[in-house]
C-alpha cells in the first residue's frame, strides 16, 4: 500500500511538457481577428517571441512566458521587442514598439 501511494504521488508532482507546435490549427486571415499581434524581436526580422491580442489602443496582452522566465525574471526589455500588426503575414504589417513591461 505504501509504495502504490508513493507512486501516485511520484506521478501528481511529475510536470507535463508542452507543445512546442501547433497542431490541428487552421490559417484564417486578420479580418477575422483584427486584435491579433506577432511580437517580435526587435533587431532581427521574422523571429517570433509570442502572440498577443490588442485590448485598448496602446495595450498588448500577451502570455507571461512570452517575456519572462519565471514570476520574479524578466526575458526581454522594452528595447528588445517590436510588435507587428494588421497582416496575416509575419513579414508585412504595421510595426510599433514597446514602451513597458507589466
Amino acid at each position: 500500500m505504501k509504495n502504490l501511494i508513493l507512486i501516485l504521488a511520484l506521478l501528481l508532482t511529475l510536470q507535463g511538457y508542452a507543445q512546442q507546435r501547433i497542431i490541428g490549427g487552421n490559417e484564417i486571415s486578420i479580418t477575422e481577428r483584427p486584435f491579433q499581434v506577432h511580437i517580435e524581436k526587435k533587431d532581427i526580422e521574422n523571429t517570433y517571441y509570442g502572440g498577443g491580442c490588442i485590448i485598448a489602443p496602446q495595450w498588448i496582452l500577451t502570455a507571461a512566458h512570452v517575456v519572462c522566465f519565471d514570476d520574479t525574471e524578466q526575458k526581454v526589455g522594452v528595447e528588445d521587442l517590436k510588435i507587428r500588426y494588421g497582416s496575416s503575414r509575419w513579414t508585412e504589417g504595421n510595426i510599433m514598439f514597446v514602451d513597458q513591461i507589466v
